[in-house]
């Protein structure tokens, strides 16, 4: 899909009603294939429809996040306002027992951050998505920049039936998010969905101790990462497994780099909450990366997107990559060069497709196609 960026400036209701007018044809797919990696198994299907029902009722009583953006965007499209909420919770119910069934998705997914400063000292946050949903991203991925009232603005790479930027974003004040799976057994039906929680950070925080007073005055439903920079030589990994939270900051005072995957930040964490073998692919992962970035102490933004996304170096021994095939988004943001990159093309996003290269994304926006480094 054309990938121009889609602007909605103004009133929240007002835009995301515009919104939902647009993604009409996208959500009906998304939901479609979100639906049928769920109900692969009766016993399955009928979990996931009380779950839904359930949490469907906790949400009549206003206590999701964001109800009157989620009910003008479910006006747009044309659906009932449940459809929208199925689709966010889905993803919850299926965080929290793909160990038991893992044939669930397929494949297990394998998001990665990566963390690197550049000759200037810049931070760049490369990422990659990854999600069994890879064929559906691809044809209705967007770029949207988020100017609404009383909220920060936000760059957001995601894609059509996804109202909120809860993905992959950057905000005005240099705060770049990523959200990652993660595997476990919580099931919180007290919690918010990942996606509104996400978008309230985004929206709301200027730095990093905001990050951390919104997440801790609300709950998640399943098992998930967050993973932020900001421009002062900091990163911080979050896990919000339901009533548990976790924080962990890290700067570069001992590494090059900073690279995070699907793996917990919980010491000591037992194999088994997660689908057999997970830590240890986790960790060819992270192998991979080593043997990518090599001794370099320094990596222009360009340099970093293209090692990350960079097709798996030939290996005489079993490995997995920092890309898989369910790899659907590969961006990079360097907020104090102004700068964003995603690798164009279909999944899996090898850095050897072209790169759009996105200029000022809050200001005098501009784009072009570059070559990978």
């Amino acid at each position: 899909m054309d990938n121009d960026v889609v602007r909605l400036i103004g009133n929240p209701e007002e835009n995301f009603y515009t919104l939902g007018l647009r993604d009409k044809i996208g959500h009906e797919e998304l939901s479609s294939q979100v639906k049928t990696m769920a109900s692969g198994r009766l016993n399955v299907s009928k979990f996931l429809s009380k779950g839904i029902e359930i949490s469907s009722a906790m949400l009549r009583n206003d206590r999701f996040l964001y109800s009157s953006y989620l009910k003008a965007y479910a006006e747009g499209l044309g659906v009932p306002l449940r459809d929208v909420y199925a689709l966010l919770l889905i993803p919850e119910f299926i965080a929290s027992f793909h160990k038991w069934i893992p044939s669930f998705m397929g494949i297990i997914p394998g998001c990665s951050s990566l963390f690197t400063k550049d000759a200037s000292n810049h931070i760049t946050h490369s990422r990659i998505l990854d999600y069994p949903l890879a064929e559906y991203y691809d044809k209705y991925e967007q770029t949207v920049l988020y100017h609404l009232s009383e909220q920060n603005k936000v760059f957001s790479f995601q894609t059509q039936g996804l109202p909120f930027p809860s993905l992959t974003s950057m905000n005005e004040y240099g705060l770049t998010m990523a959200l990652h799976y993660k595997h476990g057994n919580v099931l919180n039906l007290k919690g918010q969905s990942i996606f509104s929680l996400a978008y309230k950070v985004i929206s709301m925080a200027r730095d990093l101790d905001d990050v951390k007073k919104i997440l801790r005055s609300e709950k998640s439903v399943s098992s998930w990462g967050l993973y932020f920079s900001n421009s002062k030589d900091t990163v911080l990994a979050v896990d919000l497994l339901g009533e548990e939270q976790i924080f962990k900051k890290y700067d570069f005072q001992n590494s090059p780099y900073l690279y995070f995957n699907n793996l917990l930040l919980k010491d000591g964490v037992k194999e088994d909450v997660s689908p057999y073998g997970h830590q240890y692919q986790c960790q060819m992962r992270f192998n991979s990366i080593k043997q990518k970035l090599g001794r370099k102490k320094t990596f222009e933004s360009l340099e970093a997107l293209t090692k990350l996304s960079a097709a798996p170096q030939s290996n005489s021994k079993w490995s997995f990559d920092a890309l898989t095939p369910g790899s659907m988004a590969a961006v990079a943001f360097n907020y104090q060069s102004d700068t964003c990159l995603r690798v164009k093309g279909e999944a899996p996003k090898f850095s050897s497709n072209e790169i759009e290269k996105i200029m000022h994304p809050f200001g005098e926006y501009s784009c072009e196609v570059i070559k990978a480094a």
